[in-house]
């Protein structure tokens, strides 16, 4: 797979290094980041001038400045950078800067509520307390620019990857990169299966190779029907009132009904097909499924091809 780093990646290296730097960071410190520590002296200055060039083109402009005569220089970024401005923020805003935050799993809500009662008024803070958080775990990110490049260069990749039937190598022409729900996933021409398929990201268990040239993978082609149309479903069960603490964390709506003494109504979060065949088959004594239909009719099929096979 190739290591060099993308220009966009080494200068908001770049950006974010020196912005969290509580002092600022030398020339040799900015040597040794990614993007530059291969370079030799001549061609690090070129790189670094042009990546000064492209942060300057975004209004970021960086100061040079000396802690002592025996120092060697160091860069930060200009004070004008940071606008000092009045911000006062509604009860709106709160909510969507809150539930931003909660979303990331690795950041806590509270440590930004300080700064946010500090640009909000009394009533706009207090209202916005139990805001119910929003879970969103981006697992398998870290694949994101490997997959970026392959589908924008046109190289076939190739993964270890988990599923419900087991791990094993896949080799996929990709065609895009896809946010559904709570997760990422890579659609593409599987080249094992001979088919389309959709890849969750958090179940890449390896680092992404590239295999062949650039233009090797074919381009998606036009006209192909959105791959969640039949991939993701929210099934409407009917579960056995022992079995709800089983499903409590698929649930997402309580449904009254006439038949409340041993049966819950319930709808529930949108999945893979294949993770609620699975979860319903490991309680198919307490769950029926009364929609979507197809989802009802495959894990029937299932029922039946095992009794056959018991047989």
């Amino acid at each position: 797979m190739a290591s060099e780093v993308l220009t966009n990646t080494r200068v908001l290296n770049l950006f974010f290094t020196i912005l969290y730097s509580t002092s600022g960071i030398s020339r040799a410190h900015i040597r040794s980041l990614p993007g530059y520590s291969n370079l030799t002296t001549q061609a690090f200055d070129v790189q670094f001038e042009r990546d000064k060039a492209a942060l300057r083109s975004i209004g970021v402009i960086l100061d040079k400045k000396y802690m002592s005569s025996s120092e060697d220089e160091k860069y930060r970024i200009a004070s004008d950078f940071f606008a000092k401005k009045d911000i006062t923020l509604d009860i709106t805003d709160m909510a969507l800067i809150q539930l931003a935050a909660s979303a990331w799993q690795k950041i806590n809500p509270q440590l930004i509520r300080p700064k946010l009662a500090a640009a909000a008024h009394d009533t706009a803070t207090s209202r916005t307390q139990d805001i119910t958080p929003v879970r969103i775990d981006f697992s398998g990110a870290e694949s994101v620019a490997d997959l970026t490049r392959a589908i924008h260069d046109r190289y076939v990749v190739v993964f270890d990857y988990s599923s419900l039937k087991g791990s094993d190598q896949r080799s996929v022409e990709p065609w895009r990169i896809i946010l559904r729900g709570p997760s990422l996933y890579l659609w593409g021409y599987d080249l094992d299966r001979l088919d389309q398929r959709v890849f969750r990201l958090s179940r890449i268990r390896s680092a992404i190779e590239f295999y062949g040239q650039a233009g090797d993978a074919q381009p998606m082609p036009e006209g192909v029907r959105d791959p969640f149309t039949d991939f993701l479903v929210a099934p409407r069960l009917m579960i056995r009132l022992s079995a709800l603490d089983r499903f409590y964390p698929h649930i997402t709506q309580y449904i009254e009904t006439d038949n409340t003494q041993e049966w819950q109504c319930v709808h529930t979060e949108e999945a893979e097909k294949g993770e609620w065949i699975h979860r319903i088959l490991s309680a198919i004594d307490d769950v029926v499924v009364l929609d979507p239909v197809d989802l009802r009719d495959e894990i029937l099929k299932r029922l039946h091809a095992a009794a056959q096979t018991s047989e």
